[in-house]
């Protein structure tokens, strides 16, 4: 995790990548992270834990 924040940070501020990209990429893994959310509480509420 902290190779991969670093290699994020470093490719940010290196100027390789425009900031367009960033941005797209950046929205494209909140929207991701938001939808796995949505879907893990949807199963957890429609298959409760029988434990």
């Amino acid at each position: 995790m902290a190779f991969m924040m670093g290699g994020g940070i470093w490719l940010r501020y290196s100027g390789l990548v425009p900031d367009t990209f960033i941005a797209f990429f950046y929205t494209g893994l909140g929207l991701a992270l938001a939808l796995a959310g949505v879907v893990f509480w949807a199963m957890y509420i429609k298959y409760p834990s029988q434990a």
